[in-house]
C-alpha cells in the first residue's frame, strides 16, 4: 500500500499481507472499506468491549518471515566491512 520496505507487516484475514501503520491508516480513513488490494473485511463488525482499532491490528498475525527478508536485504545492502 506504501510502497516501502515493510514494517511490522500483518497477515490480513484475506491473506494479503500490510505493514501495520499501512493498515491502521487505512481503516482510519476508511473503517468499512476492507482490505485495499480486495475489498475483504479487515477486522470483524465491532462489539461492545472488543477494544479500539490499534488493539484489533496489534492481534493480526505479524508475517515473521517477511520481516526476516527485509531485514536481510537491509543488512547485505550495507557497507560490506568485518564485524569480527
Amino acid at each position: 500500500v506504501c510502497s516501502e520496505d515493510f514494517t511490522q507487516p500483518k497477515f490480513l484475514p484475506c491473506a494479503h499481507v500490510i505493514c501495520r501503520k499501512c493498515v491502521l491508516s487505512w481503516l482510519s480513513a476508511n473503517r468499512q472499506g476492507g482490505c485495499p488490494l480486495c475489498r475483504a473485511p479487515i477486522l470483524p463488525t465491532p462489539q461492545p468491549g472488543q477494544g479500539d482499532v490499534t488493539s484489533l491490528v496489534d492481534k493480526l498475525p505479524t508475517d515473521l518471515a517477511t520481516m526476516a527478508l527485509v531485514e536481510s536485504q537491509h543488512v547485505l545492502s550495507g557497507p560490506h566491512v568485518c564485524s569480527v
